[in-house]
């Protein structure tokens, strides 16, 4: 493994999400990082499995969630550059007031002042991608026509993405497989050779 290709990801990921205060990347130290051995900022949070911990830091696990799906959509859907390793070991929780460098937001926090605003940590970039304008677009065609139930949309933005028009055929049981009849799901099936 070489390391200096995952401290090029980790800053250009950093440097692409650097105008989010809900979001944190930890900064490379290139003095102390090679080819063998890669050092960051250290930063703490907790897993996001850990609900009861987020709780007990004055977080919302809801919250998190939504804080979460606006950074990884902002990846996908802006800027392109997308971390593609993002399980709950390389994606931490704290709250703001944590990571803030103002003292009285930390005292406020470690005395227990409320809820706080999640801010989502994300670790080892060493698997990161850019995504090409013409994908992200299609990806957000799909993403619509799923969220408007519009099939014949969904069947075109797939065949931008590359999904044959036969597997493409399986998007009504994906999406309204509790509308259809047993025989429609027999029909789709059939037609996506499934």
């Amino acid at each position: 493994v070489d390391f200096r290709a995952e401290a090029l990801n980790t800053e250009r990921l950093r440097l692409s999400l650097a105008h989010r205060q809900d979001v944190a990347v930890p900064r490379v130290f290139p003095q102390a990082s090679g080819e063998k051995v890669l050092t960051t900022q250290w930063m703490d949070g907790c897993g996001l499995r850990d609900v009861e911990k987020m709780k007990s830091c004055g977080l919302k696990p809801e919250e998190v969630g939504r804080t979460l799906l606006s950074v990884v959509s902002e990846m996908v859907f802006c800027s392109g550059f997308v971390h593609l390793d993002p399980h709950p070991g390389n994606v931490l929780v704290r709250p703001i007031a944590q990571a803030s460098r103002s003292r009285f937001l930390q005292l406020r926090w470690w005395l227990g002042g409320g809820s706080c605003a999640p801010q989502i940590v994300l670790l080892d970039a060493g698997l990161c991608c850019q995504l090409p304008r013409e994908v992200r677009v299609a990806y957000a065609a799909l993403w619509r026509a799923l969220a408007k139930g519009d099939m014949l949309e969904m069947q075109r933005a797939a065949a931008h993405l590359g999904v044959s028009e036969r597997k493409a055929k399986a998007f009504p049981l994906l999406l309204r497989r509790s509308e259809l009849t047993p025989e429609e799901r027999r029909k789709c099936r059939k037609d996506a050779k499934l």
